[in-house]
């Protein structure tokens, strides 16, 4: 059920992007570059011919669309790695990323951010029949984390403390292939991406409660989209 709360609260702060921010013609470029991960459900998913232009391309594609919409710009996505997209962020090669980014210190040193358009954090898996049962029991055990993410980031912060190890991983799916083939304990992960891959079948069960928890907003490149989604901004 609180899945379900979360989904449809993110898809209300969707619509509600769409109809309350006044529409804006963009006063320069009107097209732009996004940078976006392979797959990350349920935000980005992508159709079988690889791309996002399905019914249900997921919770960031829809919202992207309809800012695009709302702000008259065209755009391209750019499908990369999640370190691949903060490092293209930071560097100028895209102008925005739509891969559930949580906002962090360190990445508004170097990127604007919209509206916060959900609060999320990170949950612990493992196997169904796992002895792990808190983080505690991670100790002399493997975590796959997805490289550049927050939960790197936190799993780095707590590695010491539960005496784990870390392996870092390009995608949320090589992350979780990673636990169901044995070649790691558990993972560290978005908290509504694994119970979305859980509720679509995959073998796996969240340990204790979310952690971090973060706002997500859609980051861009500095000063080059601010005035795009400027009045997206200040909502």
């Amino acid at each position: 059920m609180k899945f379900v709360v979360k989904l449809v609260s993110a898809i209300i702060a969707m619509v509600s992007l769409a109809i309350l921010v006044p529409p804006h013609k963009a006063q320069a470029a009107s097209h732009y570059t996004i940078g976006t991960e392979t797959t990350f459900v349920p935000y980005a998913i992508q159709g079988k011919d690889g791309t996002y232009n399905g019914k249900h391309p997921g919770i960031d594609m829809e919202i992207l669309r309809a800012i695009a919409k709302n702000q008259h710009f065209t755009f391209d996505l750019k499908i990369m790695n999640f370190a691949a997209i903060v490092q293209a962020l930071q560097s100028g090669q895209v102008d925005g990323n739509m891969a559930a980014m949580m906002v962090t210190p360190e990445r508004q040193q170097t990127l604007d951010f919209s509206h916060t358009y959900l609060n999320a954090g990170l949950s612990l898996a493992t196997k169904p029949g796992s002895s792990i049962k808190s983080y505690k029991d991670l100790k002399g055990k493997i975590v796959a984390v997805k490289t550049g993410s927050t939960s790197e980031t936190y799993a780095t912060s707590i590695q010491n403390k539960y005496g784990f190890t870390i392996h870092h991983l390009d995608s949320t799916n090589t992350e979780i292939n990673d636990v169901t083939t044995g070649n790691a304990d558990a993972a560290i992960d978005a908290t509504l991406s694994l119970q979305y891959t859980i509720k679509n079948g995959m073998k796996l069960r969240l340990i204790g409660t979310q952690q971090n928890v973060h706002p997500w907003p859609l980051p861009l490149k500095k000063v080059k989209m601010r005035h795009c989604c400027k009045s997206l901004t200040k909502a």
